[in-house]
């Protein structure tokens, strides 16, 4: 008996479950013994690579062999008479002998006939995972539960909320984690240094530079950057922060200290995609911990984060206002950058809405 051969094909822009349960399905066609061919059909304005999609599947169906079409193979039979001809050939070149077609698609039946092969069709009207590309392409964050594991990596945005103390960046990263249903991550400094040195220096004369040194600066910033990295796996698409490795830098400067080369490398390999620079406007609090409450200090602080992050060429709004009003401007912030952020996948569905020839 010849081992059989399944073809399954399709732009997976993005990769969702529906498609993960097709390509299980396709293995099972396949059979002990048998090859699950998997053509990604690229396209020149496609908002995600297509080698990036290749990573998705293999990932996920890492027994299946994942290859790419020519990307200027037209997209539909009514871009080119000669869709067909080109694609057959493209197909018998990428997966030659095939002996099944597995597609959720009415197309299939015609892919099938043209390759000599039959065609599995597979959950029509997907009633196993009610998702598609397009509501996927529309607000991924909407559909987070049927979005692979590798997906939602892309996916993923960190928010990092910058400002010095008392400017109410723990209520803040609370709420818009409230309001986001994701999580946030605290601030490790305010762990470090509530106790030693920071804490027990006498700041009346000015600041000692005994009182924090290159190791603390690095070291907050390093375990900082883990957290957040640990965060993502847990995240609904959104990691907020409170604080950043800027902050930490303005902190050392503070502290008459130069800020090490090695906090600056750890910033760069992983920015936040959006800041929100918190304004001094609310009334400073001492919980204990706190040190700075001059208001003049306060500004200057808040100018050395905005000095650094404009040099830094980083993408920053600044928040002011007291309460609600706080809260809502940080989330038209974030929402404003979700729309950059995704806006070239809800778009790029308009110029697909005519093509109904491979899979979504």
């Amino acid at each position: 008996m010849t081992a059989r051969h399944v073809l399954v094909t399709g732009k997976f822009l993005p990769l969702h479950a529906g498609h993960v349960a097709l390509l299980e399905h396709a293995r099972a066609v396949a059979g002990e013994g048998g090859v699950v061919s998997v053509v990604v059909g690229p396209g020149e304005a496609d908002p995600i690579p297509a080698e990036l999609r290749v990573d998705w599947i293999v990932r996920c169906a890492p027994w299946a062999r994942v290859v790419v079409a020519d990307a200027s193979l037209p997209p539909s039979p009514a871009y080119d008479l000669d869709f067909w001809p080109r694609w057959v050939r493209e197909f018998h070149r990428l997966a030659p002998r095939v002996t099944h077609v597995v597609s959720s698609e009415t197309y299939g039946d015609e892919l099938a006939a043209r390759l000599g092969a039959r065609h599995a069709l597979f959950d029509l009207h997907r009633s196993r995972h009610p998702v598609s590309g397009t509501l996927v392409r529309r607000d991924p964050w909407a559909q987070w539960t049927e979005l692979p594991i590798p997906v939602r990596e892309w996916c993923t945005r960190t928010v990092a909320l910058v400002g010095g103390e008392s400017v109410g960046k723990t209520t803040l990263a609370e709420r818009l984690a409230a309001h986001y249903r994701t999580v946030w991550v605290p601030e490790y400094g305010r762990t470090y240094t509530t106790v030693g040195s920071w804490q027990e220096a006498d700041w009346s004369d000015g600041v000692d530079g005994t009182a924090w040194s290159v190791d603390d600066a690095v070291r907050v910033a390093r375990a900082q950057a883990l957290l957040v990295d640990d965060a993502r796996a847990r995240a609904r698409g959104l990691v907020i922060t409170d604080t950043e490795q800027v902050t930490t830098a303005v902190w050392t400067e503070v502290a008459g200290v130069a800020v090490p080369d090695a906090l600056w490398a750890i910033q760069r390999a992983a920015p936040a995609d959006l800041y929100l620079l918190l304004e001094p406007d609310l009334p400073w609090e001492d919980d204990g911990t706190r040190r700075f409450g001059a208001i003049g200090f306060r500004h200057e602080f808040t100018a050395r984060l905005r000095a650094h992050l404009t040099r830094l060429r980083l993408p920053v709004v600044a928040i002011g206002g007291d309460g609600d009003a706080r809260v809502a401007a940080a989330i038209a912030a974030i929402d404003s950058a979700k729309v950059e952020w995704f806006g070239s996948l809800a778009r790029w569905k308009e110029t697909y809405s005519a093509i109904a020839t491979l899979a979504r």
